[in-house]
């Protein structure tokens, strides 16, 4: 079976954004004017690690953009240069840089940016300001082939002859995730010219380990090549071969002084590209060759190896020409072959002693129609590989969530609890006595405290600590800050705090934008702030913490905040609010005024904010996710946003309502009380809409047996039950027949099941296995805006004969 190589892309990508995050991260510790050792190893492990990761995948823009990186990492480390803030900020615009640069790579796309090729150009300044520095400075060990990235430099050579190159990897260098023939292929690229097989080290059949690798090779490769390009070809295999790159010529020779009975053999053997497919391994041929041969010379053909991104480990690109030394029989060799006859080309021939040379001059004697006959060699499969890349492109949608051992040992040992409660009830099911009754009431609820125990524990597998979030926002501070010349400090807390995934990944937006407004309205000018009698340096604190089964997350600011005059003047301007209406608002109604559309307060408009777009679609993401925004401010001390979320999407608190013989679900977050509606408060206007007189405000009724055009319990409205529900400030009446209890409901979505319905986010199962519709008060609430309009022009303030006049003037 083939292995697809891009399956593995996705957890590159994964591990890639980990370690640019901790390389952020550290960057943002690392000061200039004291380098922590510990804090530039880690920036410069991330850097390589990556480095490593995009040469083993072909990204070969980041292999070559992170390859200048970790060379400026490097020679601070090693204390050859010294790191300046202006580096810092360099390598905090490369993190950026490769953020996109991978998000590039996982789409499918070329990763290669103008902002990456001015930014190694940068670095590339910087390195050749100093020439005592080498760039050559990756001598790790990787656990991937090398860079493709890796070009020969030609120079001058001092010396005539060829470089002899000798590699002899450890036995175990597979079982470390590199794989020889990778090498090799580079150093073709790199120039070399041949490549010999050393099998002398190859064991009998019955012990041949095919995770351990028996092989060496020697090479030769032309003396213009600068000695750097070929050492870069090893440089992740160091600690694992001997290696050896010398001026010289390899020069094995067949010992033609050997007793007559001795044969001379050339085998010319090319294996079909699918040969291990079938079971069969060309290596294990080549070992029965040497068990039978007093010498031997093998020349193995890499011209057939693809790039690598193309590379299959289950096929075979290579192609051999074997010179044996033998007493066996051309019988006796065909049998090492009758395997794999039907799969690959083969060709033996006897030679005569005085025929034997140089290994070099038999090489070039080889005929070329058979190489090129080899095409499955040269030319894999186009269709499988657009197929791969194809697939590179489909896994990038693929997520993946890293889980603690711990959570996957409690919801083994839940489990382990459900069997043990079904074995018990499968045990009293067998024979029915109403003895045993007690103890099928005892069984019953034990499996409703394990299914329930079992439920949680699968939600707190997609739970994560909010810290994937707050993670990004010292460095968006630190940038922020320096262009609005402002010193801010950030102060997280409650960074382990648990929430869903998903809503994590949806609350990030808005905590940004909300942060960034923190910065920029929020936190004074050095001056400003030391006139005020406040530090110079402002403080913003970010805190999560568990909260009545939600999340609740803070952005606290000590800066200047909000004007409630100014507030409300800008919305009187703006017509968001009359005169007299603003007179009767109370504090947290006028800062909620932010979050109206085009609303802002900023003198100027400015690339950080002042357009008045965005705290409107900030409010209304959150709310999309259940959730609530609220504001607390003092003038001159600072303002305090709080945010309170569900813990999960997946599961919801609702409370079941009856209309005619259907079930529906509100999300018990939406209702604000229910009621007996009585027609002395029902108020008709123009165009037939009904309002309810709440206290001091008038909401819309709705009937949802209308709505969805179902029949009703209910003739009229007199006397029926009333649930009132918000959304976004507004409120609606929804006339229902009957309120039936309150559970958790796991929500199941429509829209993939069914399609779209206006009215409805979604559906769940119940216990009697009916399907119930989830309620969407957002969608109702919008159903009905503008007669919601027409419902709050009715003043509040005017007495009962007044509103009633009203109504009765809108008929």
């Amino acid at each position: 079976m083939s292995i697809d190589l891009s399956q593995f892309h996705q957890v590159f990508f994964e591990e890639s954004v980990e370690g640019l995050d901790i390389m952020e991260s550290a960057l943002m510790e690392l000061d200039p004017a004291n380098v922590d050792d510990e804090t530039i190893n880690a920036i410069f492990r991330c850097a390589h690690s990556i480095k490593g990761g995009s040469a083993t995948f072909s990204f070969n823009a980041i292999c070559d953009f992170t390859h200048v990186l970790e060379t400026l990492l490097d020679q601070v480390r090693s204390g050859q240069r010294t790191l300046v803030l202006r580096h810092v900020d360099l390598l905090l615009e490369s993190v950026d840089c490769m953020r996109e640069m991978l998000a590039l790579a996982q789409n499918g796309d070329l990763e290669k940016t103008e902002q990456a090729e001015n930014l190694q150009q940068q670095f590339e300044t910087i390195l050749a300001g100093d020439n005592s520095v080498e760039t050559n400075v990756d001598n790790g060990v990787g656990n991937t082939a090398l860079a493709s990235a890796v070009k020969p430099q030609l120079v001058q050579p001092n010396e005539q002859a060829p470089w002899q190159i000798t590699f002899r990897p450890s036995l175990a260098i597979m079982q470390t995730g590199n794989d020889p023939m990778r090498i090799l292929r580079e150093l073709r690229n790199s120039g070399a010219e041949e490549i010999i097989a050393n099998w002398d080290s190859l064991p009998s059949w019955s012990s041949f380990d095919p995770e351990q690798c028996y092989l060496a090779w020697q090479a030769i490769a032309p003396a213009e090549i600068n000695k750097s390009s070929l050492d870069e070809v090893f440089e992740w295999v160091t600690d694992l071969a001997d290696i050896s790159i010398e001026h010289g010529r390899v020069t094995q020779t067949l010992n033609t002084a050997q007793s007559d009975k001795k044969q001379y053999w050339k085998i010319h053997f090319v294996p079909s590209i699918d040969i291990m497919r079938t079971g069969n391994d060309p290596v294990r041929i080549l070992s029965e060759l040497k068990n039978s041969a007093t010498h031997y010379e093998c020349i193995a053909h890499t011209k057939g190896l693809p790039d690598f991104a193309d590379l299959e480990p289950e096929s075979c690109y290579l192609g051999w020409d074997i010179k044996l030394e033998s007493d066996t029989t051309e019988a006796q060799i065909e049998t090492v072959f009758e395997w794999v006859e039907d799969e690959s080309q083969l060709t033996i021939s006897s030679l005569v002693p005085s025929s034997e040379s140089n290994i070099e001059a038999d090489h070039v004697d080889t005929p070329s129609a058979q190489l090129t006959a080899a095409t499955p060699i040269d030319k894999p499969d186009s269709k499988k590989s657009n197929k791969t890349k194809a697939a590179s492109k489909t896994n990038t949608d693929a997520t993946f969530i890293r889980v603690g051992i711990d959570k996957i040992d409690n919801l083994i040992n839940m489990v382990g609890e459900l069997v043990i409660t079904q074995s018990m009830l499968g045990q009293l099911s067998d024979d029915v006595d109403i003895a045993k009754v007690p103890r099928l009431v005892e069984g019953l609820n034990q499996l409703e405290q394990n299914t329930r125990e079992l439920q949680e524990g699968v939600m707190r597998i997609r739970m994560l600590p909010i810290s994937f979030s707050f993670n990004r926002f010292p460095r968006l501070v630190r940038d922020l800050s320096q262009r609005l010349e402002k010193k801010v400090d950030l102060v997280i807390s409650g960074e382990n705090t648990e929430l869903d995934k998903t809503v994590m990944e949806k609350i990030g937006d808005p905590l940004v934008h909300l942060v960034r407004n923190a910065v920029d309205h929020g936190i004074e000018l050095p001056a400003a702030r030391l006139a005020a009698g406040k530090p110079e340096v402002g403080t913003i604190t970010l805190d999560a913490y568990h909260k009545g089964g939600n999340i609740v997350i803070e952005i606290k600011d000590d800066g200047a905040g909000l004007n409630r005059d100014k507030v409300l003047q800008k919305a009187i301007d703006k017509q968001i609010v009359s005169a007299s209406d603003a007179a009767m608002m109370t504090d947290e109604q006028v800062y909620d005024l932010i979050f109206q559309p085009g609303f802002s307060t900023a003198a100027a408009v400015t690339d950080v904010s002042g357009r008045g777009v965005g705290m409107d679609v900030v409010k209304r993401n959150i709310q999309a996710l259940n959730g609530t925004v609220d504001i607390a401010s003092t003038l001159g001390e600072g303002s305090t946003i709080t945010i309170r979320l569900p813990l999960t999407l997946a599961i919801l608190d609702g409370q079941l309502i009856r209309v005619g013989s259907n079930i529906y679900i509100f999300p018990l977050i939406s209702i604000v009380e229910s009621m007996q509606c009585r027609s002395e408060y029902v108020n008709q206007l123009a165009g037939g809409q009904q309002v309810f007189r709440l206290r001091d405000e008038y909401v819309p009724i709705i009937e949802l047996s209308k709505t969805f055009a179902i029949p009703s319990d209910t003739d009229s409205i007199d006397g029926a039950l009333m649930v009132v529900v918000e959304f976004d400030g507004q409120k609606v009446g929804v006339i229902v027949d009957e309120l039936l209890g309150q559970q958790q409901v796991v929500i199941k979505s429509l829209e993939q099941n069914y399609k779209q319905v206006e009215g409805i986010s979604g559906a769940t199962i119940l216990g009697d296995g009916t399907v119930a519709l989830i309620l969407d008060v957002q969608s109702i609430v919008d159903l009905f805006s503008q007669k919601l309009v027409v419902a709050q022009n009715i003043s509040t303030r005017a007495d009962g004969y007044q509103i009633m006049r009203s109504a009765k003037a809108l008929n």
